[in-house]
């Protein structure tokens, strides 16, 4: 069965792009391709300060073309195997079908069912590339409505064509879902949906551990409180079940059709 690619994008900034890739890779157990180069994103999270690195692994990857042998990919207990970015990949001259062609030739080549890649916000080739090579691309969405106005272009712009995932994210405690999200679906097309809520965690960015915390919290027992890291790391895996479920249901449409 050919590896199932998990794109997480958005055309801003500050939505929650990088927590949800690195949490989500971990409850997949799948490899992170970080394609953001930006300080602060997935490698900052998951240990890795692509500043202090002159080693450019996913930049000569990309440079050597689907062919070459894939990248050997980071690990370390309670994280998911790492494709770090660089800090020189954002003014790097890589085309957009490179790009697809590298994120598919690699994932096929590491054996995983699952891939998840981070990418940088706004139109680039690093994006639109992964975003082709995609089974599923999971869109972060505030509850704001100059949030939602920015998405809609974003979802009928750029992603059409693709099977697209909502998440409603950073939810402040008590919050009922809005029907802001929602709106978008009249213009996103058949295939896009709206997945489970992330709660905010407002402890979340301080968070000291280099770990997932769907790989901390792999076992749970009973029902965390909430706003715990445990309860957090549920809803991540509530996240990885549903998009598990919508690309199996996809594929028996598929096969159906």
């Amino acid at each position: 069965m050919e590896p199932q690619i998990i794109t997480i994008a958005s055309n801003k900034g500050g939505v929650g792009k990088s927590t949800i890739a690195l949490h989500l890779a971990g409850a997949l157990n799948a490899p992170l391709v970080d394609l953001d180069w930006e300080v602060g994103g997935s490698s900052n999270m998951w240990g890795h300060d692509p500043r202090r690195t002159q080693r450019a692994a996913l930049l000569d990857a990309l440079e050597r073309g689907p062919d070459a042998p894939a990248p050997r990919l980071r690990r370390h207990g309670g994280r998911p195997p790492l494709l770090a970015t660089h800090k020189d990949l954002g003014a790097a001259q890589i085309d957009e079908g490179t790009v697809t062609d590298c994120v598919l030739s690699w994932a096929r080549r590491w054996g995983s069912p699952w891939v998840v890649v981070d990418t940088h916000p706004g139109l680039n080739t690093l994006r639109t590339g992964a975003i082709a090579a995609s089974d599923l691309v999971v869109v972060p969405v505030l509850l704001s409505r100059h949030e939602v106005d920015a998405l809609e272009d974003f979802l009928v712009d750029d992603l059409r064509n693709h099977s697209v995932l909502l998440v409603v994210n950073r939810v402040p405690a008590g919050a009922a879902r809005t029907s802001l999200a929602s709106r978008v679906l009249a213009h996103a097309g058949p295939r896009c949906a709206i997945g489970p809520v992330i709660r905010e965690y407002r402890w979340l960015p301080r968070r000291r551990l280099r770990s997932a915390l769907t790989l901390q919290y792999a076992d749970p027992v009973g029902t965390p409180r909430p706003g715990t890291p445990a309860a957090a790391a549920d809803q991540f895996r509530d996240l990885a079940v549903a998009i598990t479920r919508m690309l199996s249901q996809q594929h028996k449409e598929a096969l159906v059709a």
